[in-house]
């Protein structure tokens, strides 16, 4: 990965006119929000499949580094996102192998006004094998393949209602190995309940990335609590269609299971 698309992103911010009035480091609160089942965004998330006892887990985010607000025209913002994802998969009681772990590396430029939001985010993933593979006398049960992928996605969201937030956009892989295909369609929704106790709700997240070939899902429900700017969320997620790990690209790996999401 070059610094190019971080040069670029920092350098339209110091083009502003405005620049230097009301720029903003390390704003508390974040421009854009994230769709909250999207398998592939950074984020903190841990995944308990009973039926093969298999975990996944998520940790990373989002971060605004600079913003710059204008009243009467929202704010623009410039950050980072990183994440790593892994699996684990239990071979025997109290005996858990790493399976996978995914690493997410981007940059972002984000806008904000009133109900509406959007980010312009370049990625760089890449993927690795785990121990399970190679712990074993003999040869590998799998060999490693060469994996990454860059690509510039767009997605926005609208906060129809203060129940419901809709999400969608597209993006385009710039550089895949394995290849996959070149451009992607995402939607997404995301509905909430009024309080059921004081401070929680219920709520319901669907992701949708479609694109040549089978699609992929992500949904999450359960209940949601937030203290402060923290909120918490447990319930049932699922994830459906091609693996979101790298280094089984091509492969369909759909599971439900127990979920508990953090965002700080």
């Amino acid at each position: 990965m070059t610094l190019r698309p971080f040069l670029t992103a920092l350098a339209f911010l110091l083009a502003c006119p405005s620049f230097g009035q009301d720029l903003v480091l390390f704003p508390r609160d974040r421009t854009f929000r994230p769709s909250l089942a999207d398998p592939l965004e950074p984020g903190n998330r841990l995944f308990f499949d009973g039926a093969v006892v298999r975990f996944d887990g998520d940790l990373g985010g989002t971060l605004d580094l600079l913003s710059l607000p204008s009243e009467g025209e929202g704010t623009l913002a410039w950050g980072l996102l990183a994440g790593t994802g892994v699996k684990f998969i239990r071979l025997y009681w109290g005996s858990f192998y790493l399976q996978a772990i995914d690493l997410h590396l981007g940059t972002y430029a984000a806008f904000a006004s009133g109900p509406f939001s959007a980010r312009l985010a370049y990625r760089r993933e890449a993927s690795h094998l785990g121990s399970y593979y190679f712990s074993r006398s003999g040869p590998p049960l799998r060999l490693p393949i060469p994996s990454h992928r860059d690509s510039l996605d767009l997605l926005a969201a609208f906060q129809v209602l203060e129940e419901l937030r809709l999400l969608g956009g597209g993006g385009h892989a710039l550089d895949a190995i394995p290849s996959v295909p070149p451009f992607f369609l995402h939607l997404g929704l995301e509905a909430v309940s009024g309080e059921v106790f004081p401070g929680s709700r219920l709520y319901l997240s669907y992701d949708l990335l479609a694109q040549e070939g089978p699609a992929r899902h992500g949904l999450q429900a359960g209940l949601a609590w937030k203290a402060g700017p923290s909120t918490f969320r447990a319930g049932v997620l699922f994830q459906g269609g091609p693996s979101r790990y790298g280094q089984f690209a091509g492969e369909t790996d759909d599971h439900w299971g127990l979920g508990m999401t953090f965002e700080p």
